[in-house]
Parts: C-alpha cells; sequence; structure tokens
C-alpha cells in the first residue's frame, strides 16, 4: 500500500521505481490529496486499486482482495 504524499519520494515515484527493478507488486494507492491525473497515472503504473481517504473499510478490503489475488497469479498459485 501506498500513499501518493510521502516524505522523500511520492507513492508514484515508488511504484515506478518497484516496476523499473521488475518487482511488479500488486500495489495499492491511497490519497488524501487527489490530483487531476494521478489515478489514471497509478492504474497505469499497474495499480490495482486507487482509493481516496477517507477510506471505507469495505471498500479498502475488496482491494486488498483483489491484490492478494493478483499476487497469487503472478506466483502461479
Amino acid at each position: 500500500m501506498l500513499d501518493l504524499q510521502m516524505p522523500g519520494l511520492s507513492g508514484t515515484e515508488v511504484q515506478r521505481a518497484l516496476n523499473r527493478a521488475g518487482a511488479h507488486l500488486p500495489v495499492i494507492v491511497m490519497t488524501a490529496n487527489d490530483a487531476p491525473g494521478a489515478r489514471e497515472e497509478c492504474m497505469r503504473e499497474g495499480a490495482v486499486a486507487y482509493l481516496n481517504k477517507p477510506v471505507d473499510v469495505l471498500v479498502l478490503l475488496d482491494a486488498v482482495d483483489v491484490a492478494i489475488g493478483a499476487a497469487r497469479k503472478s506466483i502461479g498459485g
């Protein structure tokens, strides 16, 4: 899970760095500061979900379920 507004690197920068390193992990992005184009950029980089804070717990659980499914699929399980 990544937040767009982190000290140092943004969540999008971390996601890009993971992708460049070949670690294509299912990422859930959360933000309290939604910016134009941010959702599209994160999804283009492979995020499985983009959530705005405050996050509804059921929406978060659904996103975690999707991320777990994606992780299982990537390891052949």
